[in-house]
């Protein structure tokens, strides 16, 4: 009888040795999985995406530990409660928190590309915290080392509640250093060392979770048994959810990695394949720049033989940018293909007519008898392209500005004839429009330089040559920054340095100034979301919007999706729109900035005083600010009485309407002093800070953070 018993009792303990080999080797496992999946989030994740796999992570990591615990504690014969609900939720919502708080605090919002860098030690240390304190209510919530049955010696009790703790804070750090102490790109290959930080954090936990003081083992009778059952069992559920979690987000990475590959092994096929020479323009079946450089070559060949002249006319349409915004794509389409037609009808049939690209159009006429022929040409051209164009039932006009080279006077190489041809037909279109101009050298460079930059500015940001400074704004009476207006620069490699007054203008006559706004907009906002994940100090960004980009019918749309794009909230933002262009169309622009207030964007009025809006119109565009124009702040220094009673009513206009009134271009001391009794709300200008790189802005805000 006894030989029994004894053989029974070996059987049990074999059972619970194997039962905490298993929950070891278990916890290991699926904590192996958490912090493999946490190092694999897809590179171009959003920031949403990538808190949804952190998330995602923390259950994992939740879940394992919970599950490997609850198993160990059956394993180490400690009793259990009689209602087990309460219990085993407490302990999985604490331990879930906790490894929700660790990765949150350890794994950056910014992507990959942002966030090169491994997180900071006290955010390692801050994780490692978390967690720890985590497990360890966890732990006495199983262990109860307060509720034993015989009292237990002063030696029993410091070395399990110390060893317990000591045991499980050193193996946490130590298990969250070894995972992420890496950069995030080395961290992927780390695959061996995340296996040894499963397996310290795993053990730390049996081994604390043994070390606790704890009530007298359990009788192996069946009331036990049915409490065992039920957690052996939902602790083995529990693995298996978490492993079955991480296969999951393993075959997501592996997708996103494969669609990722398989983009980049098109690209390359792409980029490898030599392209086939296309000779002629898609849209209107005309010749394209390829075959007129060949032309002209040609010809230049045959000039040089027979000593016969030949004209080369580059025509740039004007104002056809209206035509494409107002009435679409499709219909400035159908009219590039109706100007060509007509082109081709008003030359000869021995003339080339090319498309350029765009709204441009040249013309090669060869066999010259005298080169002021080309003049009759060029009359015939203009008169032609003064009729006209009728698209679905419209009737619009596309006149055109024609630049005139004659060869050999004006250039000996293809390059030097287009090249002037350009200046000569950017020169008309300065000044007139609607007419033709023969290239001199009197097109000084000031007309080469504007043409390069008119080639470059589509090409400028693509290229890296622009970039957003950052102008901090004040308070008048405390000085304390309120914000700052984004500024577009450009460093271009050949002009150098290139002023916003000299390409902003061009840009916004050709239209490129819609696509540099996005740019800006789209800049701004990624800098606020590095700027809130290194833990700086908020501010509200101003964007300037011009004109054009103002009347874009999808204005709104567009900053709704940069917005959600990188995160930022929408009061982060302000956008400033000259008074004279909300005064284009009053109606229209009351419409806009409704929409744009509606995202949670405020809207100041810039350039105040130089328009002609009326009260009215100003109290019905609602507008959270006024920003005062720079003439009548430098005015206070050659007329003060008559600068400050203007400024003195445009503040009390605003005043009364809760606007908020800033003064730019604030550069004297005694302006300052001037604009504070006159009850300015906010000052900017080079008095109080210049326009600042993001890094050099960065640096102010982190000065303030610590002042």
């Amino acid at each position: 009888m006894s030989g029994g018993r004894a053989k029974c009792a070996r059987m049990h303990n074999d059972f619970h040795i194997a039962l905490l080999l298993f929950a070891w080797v278990s916890t290991g496992l699926t904590t192996f999985a958490a912090l493999d999946a946490a190092t694999r989030m897809p590179g171009g994740s959003t920031v949403a995406k990538r808190r949804n796999w952190r998330i995602a992570c923390a259950i994992i990591l939740g879940i394992g530990l919970w599950s490997g615990l609850w198993l160990a504690q059956v394993g180490l014969h400690r009793p259990l409660a009689a209602q087990l609900a309460a219990p085993i939720s407490a302990t999985l919502m604490t331990a879930l928190a906790a490894s929700l708080v660790a990765l949150l605090t350890v794994l950056p919002d910014m992507p990959p590309a942002i966030a090169g860098r491994p997180p900071h030690r006290h955010r390692i240390a801050m994780g490692a915290i978390a967690l720890g304190i985590g497990l360890l209510m966890t732990e006495l919530y199983l262990a109860r080392p307060w509720a034993h049955d015989d009292a237990l010696s002063l030696q029993r009790t410091l070395v399990g509640w110390g060893g317990g703790t000591l045991v499980l804070g050193a193996g946490t750090c130590l298990a969250m250093c070894m995972a992420f102490h890496l950069p995030p790109a080395q961290r992927r290959a780390a695959v061996g060392l995340r296996a040894r930080a499963a397996a310290v954090l795993a053990t730390s936990a049996m081994l604390s979770l043994a070390a606790w003081p704890s009530a007298s083992a359990w009788p192996a009778d069946e009331a036990t048994t049915l409490h065992v059952v039920p957690v052996i069992m939902l602790s083995a559920g529990g693995m298996l959810l978490a492993l079955g979690l991480h296969a999951l987000l393993i075959m997501l990475e592996t997708r996103v990695d494969s669609a990722q590959a398989h983009l980049a092994a098109s690209l390359a096929r792409v980029a490898n394949q030599a392209p086939t020479p296309q000779h002629h323009d898609a849209l209107t079946g005309l010749p394209n720049r390829l075959q007129l450089r060949q032309s002209l070559d040609s010809a230049i060949l045959s000039t040089t033989r027979r000593g016969r002249p030949f004209a080369l006319f580059c025509l740039d349409l004007d104002n056809f940018g209206q035509i494409n915004e107002q009435y679409g794509r499709a219909t400035g389409d159908r009219v590039l293909q109706i100007i060509a037609e007509r082109l081709r009808q008003t030359m000869r049939g021995e003339d080339m007519v090319v498309r350029l690209g765009g709204d441009e159009f040249a013309i090669l006429v060869e066999g010259l008898t005298l080169p002021e022929a080309a003049a009759t040409v060029g009359d015939k051209l203009l008169f032609r392209l003064r009729e006209l164009v009728e698209v679905d039932g419209r009737r619009l006009r596309a006149t055109a500005s024609i630049g005139v080279v004659i060869h050999p006077h004006n250039g000996a190489t293809a390059d030097a004839l287009l090249e002037h041809a350009d200046a000569a037909m950017f020169d008309c279109k300065q000044s007139t429009g609607n007419a033709y101009r023969f290239y001199e050298p009197r097109l000084n460079t000031t007309a080469h330089r504007v043409l390069q930059i008119q080639r470059a500015l589509s090409h400028a940001a693509l290229n890296g040559q622009l970039s957003v400074y950052y102008q901090p704004k004040f308070d008048a009476f405390t000085q304390a920054m309120t914000g700052a207006e984004a500024l577009l620069r450009w460093n271009h490699p050949e002009l150098g340095p290139v002023s916003p007054a000299e390409f902003i203008p061009l840009a916004e006559r050709t239209g490129t100034i819609v696509e540099l706004g996005d740019w800006v907009v789209e800049e701004v906002c990624r800098q606020i979301m590095h700027w809130d994940a290194a833990g700086m100090v908020p501010q509200r960004i101003a964007v300037n919007l011009s004109p054009r980009q103002f009347q874009q019918p999808d204005l709104v749309q567009r900053l709704s999706q940069i917005l959600h794009r990188y995160q930022v909230s929408a009061h982060r933002l302000m956008f400033e729109i000259t008074e004279t262009a909300a005064m284009r169309d009053a109606s229209q622009s009351i419409a806009v900035i409704r929409q744009i207030q509606a995202l949670g964007i405020e809207v100041a009025i810039d350039d105040f005083g130089t328009g002609y809006s009326s009260l009215s119109y100003l109290q019905r565009f609602r507008a959270q600010q006024i920003k005062i124009d720079r003439a009548f702040i430098s005015a206070l220094d050659d007329n003060p009485p008559e600068a400050a009673a203007i400024i003195r009513a445009i503040c009390a206009m605003a005043h009364s309407l809760d606007m908020t009134v800033v003064a730019e271009g604030v550069e004297t001391e005694a302006q300052m002093e001037a604009l504070v009794n006159l009850q300015c709300d906010q000052v900017q200008g080079y008095l109080l800070a210049r326009p600042l790189p993001a890094k050099d802005f960065q640096g102010l805000l982190e000065g303030m953070q610590f002042a």
